[in-house]
């Protein structure tokens, strides 16, 4: 209930006054499209009079998943964060609207405290509620045997990315899927986003795709470069960017370190009722986001050079970074079993951590084991239940 709140506020006329010196308005018509779902970006709108749906799909298989009417405002995490656009809106009523660009949005954010805090609230709430309600414009074909899968499927969740997993082993509809899109087998695992069909898909060319990246910056200096997205190292971001140094923050897997990976938290300063690692995860990154922190995912920082008046960094690729200053968070690397073979497991019945992928993926090979167990029989089954 409390996402639903905070998800559709509406502004008052005091916020309404206040936007006006960062925007401009103007008239919006019924059928228009203000952005479409697989945009790089888009502004941040509000809505004057008419309303708005925000839809999923395309064509035939559009569905409305929200309306903001008179006072209500669109957009959702990616105005901060850069990402790719996830959902489309179309103007169900024309009317007037308020548009202010996203740069300004994001300075607004930091430096407005009221009027700020109600549009982060929002887009925070916005992005929980997209992970089911716009579950299907990401979608992930492969088997939850397959550790790429896996792989990608972590990211995904860890990130707070909308999608949907489908196995071709699980339901045989999924066929005429891959059909359409002629993809085989050696193709798998395969990403559908808004057309875009990702073969062989990684965490890398997911980031790629979704504007995570490296390649999105066109500035490679910066006042400080932040080595590890853990709690330390999303902490300097924050602390560094609210005093207006330009901060970078670089992670080679996915935000959040081992706390981001913990199903609850219960000795961080500052939650004593306890937090789950996947959502302490999500404020911090939209807080550092919030004050204008580059967070760039994935990306392995190899090593630094000292050059006098600046310090060097060099990346896995071989492009280089340059700040004023560099901090270190980049956490610890546990050693592993030495056993002959434990590489072939790994992802396949061996992990080394417990999140919601692992636990979905034991229950539902449990079930399947269980059901073919008992399968062709009519007695009583475990718990007094029957087939």
């Amino acid at each position: 209930m409390a996402d639903q709140q905070d998800a559709f506020q509406v502004l008052l006329p005091a916020d309404l006054e206040m936007l006006d010196t960062y925007g401009t308005r103007r008239p919006i018509t019924r059928g228009e499209y203000l952005y479409r779902a697989g945009d790089h970006s888009y502004d941040f709108y509000v809505i004057l009079s008419g309303s708005v749906d925000i839809v999923t799909g395309t064509g035939a298989t559009e569905r409305v998943i929200a309306t903001h009417g008179q006072g209500g405002f669109l957009g959702e995490l990616n105005l901060l964060t850069d990402l790719r656009v996830f959902v489309s809106a179309r103007v169900a009523e024309s009317g007037e609207a308020l548009v202010v660009p996203r740069k300004e949005l994001q300075e607004l954010i930091a430096t407005r405290a009221g009027l700020g805090d109600t549009i982060l609230s929002a887009f925070l709430a916005r992005r929980s509620i997209l992970l089911d309600g716009a579950a299907s414009e990401i979608q992930i074909l492969g088997s939850k045997f397959s550790p790429p899968s896996l792989r990608i499927r972590e990211f995904l969740v860890r990130s707070h990315i909308p999608h949907q997993w489908l196995d071709p082993d699980d339901d045989e509809l999924i066929q005429s899927t891959l059909d359409a899109f002629e993809i085989r087998p050696a193709d798998l695992p395969v990403v559908l986003v808004a057309g875009t069909v990702l073969r062989n898909a990684t965490p890398g060319s997911m980031a790629e795709y979704l504007g995570l990246t490296l390649t999105r910056l066109p500035d490679r200096s910066f006042d400080l470069i932040v080595v590890g997205a853990g709690p330390a190292g999303l902490a300097a971001a924050v602390y560094a960017a609210s005093e207006g140094l330009a901060t970078i923050n670089l992670e080679t897997a996915v935000a959040g370190g081992q706390a981001g990976s913990t199903s609850r938290i219960e000795n961080y300063l500052g939650f004593p009722t306890g937090i789950s690692g996947n959502d302490l995860t999500q404020r911090a990154v939209a807080q550092a986001e919030k004050f204008g922190a580059r967070l760039v995912i994935p990306c392995t920082a190899m090593c630094v050079r000292n050059d006098r008046t600046h310090l060097e960094v060099t990346l896995a690729d071989g492009s280089k970074i340059v700040g004023r200053a560099v901090i270190a968070a980049s956490g610890a690397r546990y050693r592993k079993l030495d056993v002959d073979g434990l590489d072939d497991f790994e992802n396949k019945g061996v992990y080394y951590a417990a999140m919601d992928t692992e636990v979905r993926l034991c229950r539902w090979t449990s079930c399947r084991r269980w059901r073919r167990e008992f399968s062709g029989t009519s007695s009583a089954l475990p718990g007094g239940l029957r087939q």
